[in-house]
């Protein structure tokens, strides 16, 4: 299986610096040409199957690349953005200070208040993603569209880097891609990763 994961577009809640989560906002004017182009960068590829989170911002970005390709759409939960709990639609200044006054910054177990996903509980529920759908996808060309958390979470997995890091570890750009090959025996490969040319 050959992997392509890309971020959505830009929000408006991404250039406030305002916390998403499961919060559904939209791509703003910069994030649906974000989306378009990175669209035509993958119309050369032939999906066989595409997921993506079913949150607006990720949805209409996938809804782009598949006006280039002819093959099965899931929209899906299992690919959300990590749930962020209170602090979603929230200034992501009052979650630093919340999380710093409380001394769980680098707690990879820490849950935030009204249903917040842990780091551990995010990474998770990604890695089991990706597992459940190689078994289905051997062989084959698969997108993910999904979320800059959900995205970071997967790529420290598969760079076999400690989820401890996640907090310093390379943000992922708005329509950044992503690729992992899988080969026999539970090898993979990651052949890209970050990559924003489309946008230069």
């Amino acid at each position: 299986m050959i992997l392509y994961i890309i971020r959505h577009g830009e929000t408006t809640h991404n250039k406030t610096r305002t916390i998403q989560g499961h919060y559904d906002s939209q791509l703003n004017r910069a994030g649906v040409k974000q989306a378009k182009l990175i669209a035509e960068r993958l119309r050369v590829v032939n999906f066989d199957y595409i997921y993506s989170s079913d949150l607006s911002r990720a949805k209409n970005t996938t809804k782009e690349v598949a006006k280039y390709q002819n093959c099965p759409i899931v929209y899906t939960r299992k690919l959300r953005e990590r749930n962020l709990g209170m602090f979603e639609n929230k200034p992501r200044s009052l979650y630093y200070k919340f999380i710093e006054e409380r001394g769980v910054k680098n707690n990879i177990h820490a849950r935030l208040p009204l249903g917040g996903e842990s780091y551990y509980s995010l990474q998770r529920r990604a890695v089991n993603f990706v597992a459940q759908i190689y078994k289905k996808h051997k062989g084959q060309t698969v997108l993910l569209s999904t979320h800059g958390g959900f995205k970071k979470a997967l790529l420290i997995h598969f760079n076999n880097i400690a989820l401890e890091k996640f907090r310093e570890y390379n943000s992922f750009g708005n329509t950044s891609l992503s690729i992992i090959k899988f080969h026999k025996d539970n090898r993979y490969k990651v052949e890209l990763e970050n990559d924003i040319k489309h946008l230069l």
